[in-house]
């Protein structure tokens, strides 16, 4: 079909809608816009470890970190005087989620880290929430390549301040290449479900267990400097009045 040029102003009162019958985007009698099938768009919240508060293994105690087994510190991550001259170059902290001690390094039991996080105002009900993981080892630096521990994560889709709608987890077992410290990896742990239309937020649980890598780097100085959740977005926002 021959294309064509339009030199005036369109005006579809009526909507308008672009694509096929079921991937397409729609603007609506007031102008707004939505979309259908693959004219959906991935989006990212990003959940950075400051975000996150840190519990002991004990579900039933929730003990501050201070008793428990994960930290938010302070760690070095060697960009080193590449980018950085002077004083600097040592100087280049971020904050990440860490073992608290040496005894939860090499991981007796799965530790926790958790957060709440608000209903996207563009998230779609259907399909799924992928979590991804950025990970990065910092000194001392695993003793062998392929050095790996389970990540696991958990979701529970919160309707009001007292019910939880339902429950869900997804892991996998992320696997560090190198033998040197501050690589960083970005590990897809797996599919939770999508938002419902009733949801306002969800409690986020990330857990870690060393003990896989405890038998062959003899520590595990992991550093976790956040999560992403990748949703499927159908409109831009909410409509305003």
């Amino acid at each position: 079909m021959p294309s064509f040029k339009v030199r005036r102003l369109l005006r579809g009162t009526g909507g308008v809608r672009f694509g096929s019958d079921s991937n397409y985007t729609n603007i609506d009698t007031a102008g707004r816009q939505t979309m259908a099938g693959t004219a959906r768009m991935y989006r990212e919240v990003w959940l950075p470890a400051t975000q996150f508060g840190v519990y002991s293994s004990s579900a039933a105690s929730s003990v501050h970190s201070a008793c428990g087994n994960v930290a938010l510190v302070n760690k070095e991550v060697g960009i080193g005087a590449s980018v950085f001259s002077g004083s600097q170059a040592a100087c280049s902290l971020v904050p990440v989620l860490h073992p608290s001690g040496a005894s939860d390094e090499v991981g007796a039991s799965m530790i926790y880290a958790n957060t709440i996080i608000m209903k996207p105002l563009d998230a779609d009900t259907t399909g799924s929430i992928n979590v991804r993981v950025v990970w990065t080892w910092m000194d001392p630096p695993p003793l062998t390549s392929n050095s790996c521990f389970s990540f696991k994560a958990g979701i529970g889709f919160i309707r009001n301040a007292s019910t939880v709608r339902t429950a869900a987890s997804c892991g996998a077992t992320a696997s560090y290449a190198a033998t040197d410290a501050s690589s960083f990896y970005e590990t897809s742990l797996g599919n939770l479900p999508s938002w419902s239309s009733s949801d306002i937020g969800a409690l986020f649980t990330l857990g870690v267990d060393a003990t896989v890598a405890a038998s062959n780097t003899g520590g595990s100085a992991w550093g976790i400097l956040g999560a992403k959740l990748r949703y499927v977005a159908n409109c831009l926002g909410t409509q305003t009045s």
